[in-house]
């Protein structure tokens, strides 16, 4: 955790930048040395830190859901998205991470609506998948106030705030 907060401080990252940056350490780094859990005894506790998606299946004493209030949508990126009938593109193009003023083509809008329903289907799921995860503790960080459910555009949003 520290090397990768020493190497992408301040910057927008992604899953696949982190895994490529770790793949590349692995593979080339001689300095730093690995840690080995070589027995664990029923007495031992660690943190497995892990998506949910890998996490579907599996069961834990404890789980902690960070970053409750990040959206599910990053509005500085830029986008694609393909039609229902797989033939026509939507898209949208910033220049900048806060580019308040993006290109998009006529397809976009159309199709931006539909792809945020979605979206919230998906992260509904997903936050299902993180909370029914535990045995015991279930420690969600960052939690909002409740928003209109339509509205809902990160998990805080999902969850009732009088059931916290």
């Amino acid at each position: 955790i520290r090397i990768l907060t020493d190497r992408f401080s301040g910057e927008f990252v992604s899953l696949y930048d982190i895994c490529s940056f770790l793949r590349i350490m692995m593979q080339t780094d001689t300095e730093e040395d690995q840690e080995i859990v070589e027995k664990m005894d029923k007495d031992t506790f660690f943190v497995n830190g892990m998506t949910v998606h890998s996490a579907k299946g599996l069961e834990f004493d404890n789980v902690f859901v960070p970053f409750m209030t990040d959206p599910f949508e990053n509005s500085g990126q830029s986008k694609i998205l393909i039609g229902p009938d797989g033939k026509r593109v939507g898209w949208t193009y910033r220049e900048g991470f806060k580019d308040e003023n993006p290109f998009f083509n006529e397809n976009y809008n159309e199709f931006s609506g539909g792809e945020s329903i979605e979206v919230r289907k998906d992260e509904t799921r997903l936050l299902y998948v993180a909370l029914t995860r535990a045995k015991y503790g279930l420690y969600c960080f960052d939690l909002d106030k409740k928003q209109d459910l339509a509205g809902a555009k990160k998990w805080s949003d999902l969850i009732r705030e009088d059931s916290v």
